[in-house]
């Protein structure tokens, strides 16, 4: 799995996601005006104020100046070469990581299928989404988690990139209490065939939809990364979206 490199330009428009929306479907549009009387009586967000406690997480930091740069080229894709080279440069900066490795030695990652995350009860299936279109794909079942292809494959060097939705019109949904994860709390992928990679949540943050940034998807320390993404913060009724996304930071668990 490579990451392209128009990853960044999707982000602008990645995560209004649907269920953060009030559609779901291939992707997260907007839905159509409605008289007042109609948006009120469909209005799923009544009786649902916990979600208003999204708002006052601080942003994520102590990113900035991690980020391994880009391959020069817009439209090709990472190769691990060119990962093996980036993170060499980063390690001969950062003399901790150790001795350079060639891209053979990288960890293994697995196509996820199910998603375990016990500390909020969440045991969800998989499916792929992509950030190809128009608009990021989003799943089109509210107790479904999205892994977006482009990204790494769970277990491999850099982030992989999961979403889901935060509730929809009849109530709560599969990441409805992603804002209640902590540090330590454990993020368990699986494959079709079983194999796992465990994952340790580091931070969450919460942004701005329109100014998520980029560590959400981009590289950061060399190693194996995981985000969690849902809707956050206060509901836009105007929109019909949630004003936010709630991300969670988490890392390859030491086994």
């Amino acid at each position: 799995m490579h990451v392209t490199r128009r990853l960044a330009a999707a982000l602008a428009a990645t995560l209004v996601l649907a269920g953060c929306a009030e559609t779901a479907g291939g992707s997260a549009a907007s839905p159509a005006p409605e008289d007042a009387t109609t948006a009120e009586a469909a209005d799923p967000h009544e009786g649902h104020e916990g979600h208003e406690g999204h708002e006052g997480h601080e942003g994520h930091e102590g990113h900035e100046g991690q980020h391994l740069a880009s391959p020069a080229a817009e439209d090709g894709e990472w190769t691990a070469e060119e990962i093996a080279a980036a993170f060499n440069a980063h390690s001969g900066a950062h003399a901790h990581h150790g001795s350079a490795v060639e891209a053979s030695e990288f960890p293994s990652g697995i196509a996820p299928t199910r998603v375990r995350i016990p500390a909020i009860g969440v045991d969800a299936s998989v499916t792929e989404l992509s950030l190809a279109g128009a608009e990021p794909e989003v799943p089109s079942d509210f107790d479904q988690v999205g892994w977006y292809q482009q990204t790494r494959k769970p277990g491999e060097i850099g982030p992989a990139v999961l979403a889901g939705h935060v509730d929809s019109r009849s109530g709560p949904a599969v990441f409805v209490d992603l804002d209640e994860l902590g540090p330590g709390d454990e993020i368990v992928v699986a494959d079709a065939d079983g194999e796992q990679r465990r994952f340790v949540v580091d931070e969450l943050g919460q942004y701005p939809k329109d100014d998520l940034p980029p560590e959400v998807f981009g590289f950061g320390e060399p190693r194996p990364d995981l985000r969690l993404i849902t809707c956050g913060g206060s509901f836009d009724r105007a929109s019909g979206h949630y004003r936010d996304n709630i991300v969670v930071y988490a890392s390859l668990a030491d086994d």
